[in-house]
C-alpha cells in the first residue's frame, strides 16, 4: 500500500486533500485512480487508511477508513548526537538511521568537522536532512519522523537531549577505547534501559576535550571493536546494535492491516 506524508492529519480526520508534490506524486508518478486504498500519516504517530475519493487538477481526496496502532516503533528510544562529517555523509546518516527506527538525530559541528558552522546554510541543511527523514519513514513504514536538529558544538547537542531520566544509558564511542565495548555496556542495561544517548565524533573522532565534556556529562566511553570504522559506518552499527540488544531488530514482522 502506498503512503503519503500527511502532516496536519489527525485521528479525528474523515477526509484529507493531497495537494502540490504529493498530488503529482499520487497521479503522475504512482497513477493511482479513485478507489485505490492508501495510507496517510503525520509524522508523530498518527496513521490513516483511505481510499482515494476523486482525483482532479489541484487536488486528490481519500476518504478515510480507519486509523491503525504503529507497529514500526522501537521500544528503546535511541537518540544519536553525531558530529557533522563533510558531503553527503548527514543524509545517508539520517536514512540508515531513522529505517533502523532513532528517535532523533542531531548533528553537532565537532572541532574535527570539516564543514564550517554558517547560520545562513544551516536552515537549509535542516530543510533538506528532514526531508530525507520523512521519505526514509514513508518507506521503511514508520508513522514517527525522527526528529533533525544541527547545532553549534557538542555543548549544544547535550544540552538539546537533556534532560534524561534514570533509565537513560549514555554513551560516548571512541576509537581508542579498549576497556569496555558497547556489547558488554548494553547487556548490562538490559531490563532497565528504556532509552539511549549515543555520541559519535565525525571523520578523525573526537578531540580529547570533547569526549572529557561527554564524561563529565555522565556519558560512558566504549568501543565498538578493534577495526577503525568510518564515521557513518559508525552510526549505522551503533544504531543497529543498540537495536537488537534492546530493541526490536531481529523480531518477527508485523502483520499488515
Amino acid at each position: 500500500m502506498r503512503r503519503f506524508f500527511v502532516e496536519h492529519i489527525g485521528f479525528g480526520s474523515a477526509r484529507v486533500e493531497l495537494r502540490g508534490g504529493q498530488l503529482r506524486h499520487l497521479r503522475d508518478v504512482l497513477r493511482l485512480g479513485a478507489g485505490e486504498r492508501v495510507a496517510l500519516f503525520n509524522g508523530r504517530g498518527v496513521e490513516l487508511i483511505g481510499r482515494i475519493e476523486s482525483v482532479g487538477p489541484d487536488r486528490a481526496v481519500v476518504a478515510v477508513d480507519s486509523a491503525v496502532e504503529p507497529t514500526c516503533e522501537s521500544p528503546v528510544r535511541i537518540v544519536l548526537l553525531q558530529g557533522l562529517g563533510k558531503g553527503l555523509k548527514p543524509e545517508f546518516i539520517i536514512q540508515k538511521t531513522t529505517e533502523l527506527g532513532l528517535s532523533a538525530v542531531s548533528f553537532f559541528f565537532s572541532r574535527r568537522s570539516v564543514p564550517v558552522y554558517d547560520a545562513a546554510r544551516a536552515a537549509e541543511r535542516l530543510r533538506r536532512w528532514r526531508r530525507v527523514a520523512v521519505e526514509a519513514a514513508k518507506q521503511c513504514g514508520r508513522s514517527m519522523v525522527p526528529e533533525v536538529a544541527l547545532t553549534d558544538g557538542l555543548d549544544g547537542a547535550l544540552g538539546r537531549a537533556g534532560p534524561w531520566e534514570r533509565d537513560t544509558l549514555r554513551v560516548v564511542l571512541s576509537a581508542g577505547e579498549r576497556r569496555r565495548g558497547l556489547k558488554e555496556l548494553l547487556a548490562d542495561g538490559r531490563g532497565r534501559v528504556r532509552s539511549v544517548i549515543a555520541v559519535i565524533g565525525p571523520e578523525g573522532g573526537l578531540t580529547e576535550e570533547e569526549l572529557s565534556t561527554a564524561r563529565k556529562a555522565g556519558f560512558e566511553p566504549a568501543g565498538l571493536g578493534p577495526r577503525i570504522l568510518r564515521t557513518e559506518t559508525a552510526a549505522v552499527a551503533v544504531a543497529a546494535v543498540i537495536q537488537y540488544e534492546l530493541g526490536d531488530m531481529g523480531a518477527p514482522a508485523a502483520l499488515e492491516t
